[in-house]
This record gives structure tokens, C-alpha cells and sequence, in this order.
């Protein structure tokens, strides 16, 4: 959507976008829900507890397109869900998306000094 405006195509109504949601998330519930049918999210699982002596390490970023400026977040939790470690940092450099997910993964180094 956001490069379908840069180019000057019109955008959806609210309510368009509205019937639109609901229209994709009836047809992803039929996917899922199809008799006889088995789907892989059934067979994976979609958590395991960690080994011990493993960490979880978790990172976020967001990045505004109109002022080019962003924010990291990382936090590190043990095992047990432990709360280890975390961060956050305000980049106010002309970065992009991708590269505030890269900086996000990129600070956790710096987490264990």
C-alpha cells in the first residue's frame, strides 16, 4: 500500500479496508479449518522450553519513515524466563527499516559488556 500511494494510486476507503480484513482473515480461518485436513501449525510446535543454560534473546525495532529516526530494543532472559538484561537506544541518524533490524541485532553485543 504505502508504495502503491508514493506513486499516486488512490488508497482504500476505511471501510474498504475494513471489508478487506475481514474478507482475508475468513478465508486464512477457512485454510485452517478444512475437515480432513491437517495443517503443519498442527504438527509444530510453537513453543519449547529452553536447555539450560540457555538464553532467549528478544529485539525490536521501529523506524519512522517521515523523520528517518528510530529505536532498538533488546531483552535477554535466561532458562527460566529469567530476566537477565535489556536495552533501548534512540537512533536520530536517516537510517531505514531494515537497517534499524539490523542495529537491533546488532546491540545485543553490547548487552554482555
Amino acid at each position: 500500500m504505502r508504495n502503491k500511494r508514493r506513486h499516486g494510486e488512490l488508497t482504500m476507503t476505511i471501510h474498504q479496508a475494513v471489508i478487506w480484513a475481514r474478507d482475508t482473515a475468513h478465508d486464512l480461518w477457512q485454510l485452517g479449518h478444512q475437515s480432513g485436513h491437517q495443517t503443519a501449525a498442527q504438527d509444530t510446535p510453537r513453543w519449547k522450553k529452553q536447555d539450560p543454560g540457555c538464553v532467549k534473546i528478544n529485539t525490536e525495532a521501529a523506524f519512522s519513515d517521515d523523520s528517518k529516526q528510530g529505536a532498538t530494543s533488546s531483552v535477554i532472559r535466561d532458562h527460566r524466563s529469567v530476566f537477565q538484561a535489556a536495552q533501548a537506544i534512540w537512533y536520530d541518524k536517516d537510517y531505514d527499516a531494515c537497517s534499524m533490524e539490523a542495529l537491533a541485532v546488532n546491540a545485543v553485543g553490547s548487552l554482555g559488556s
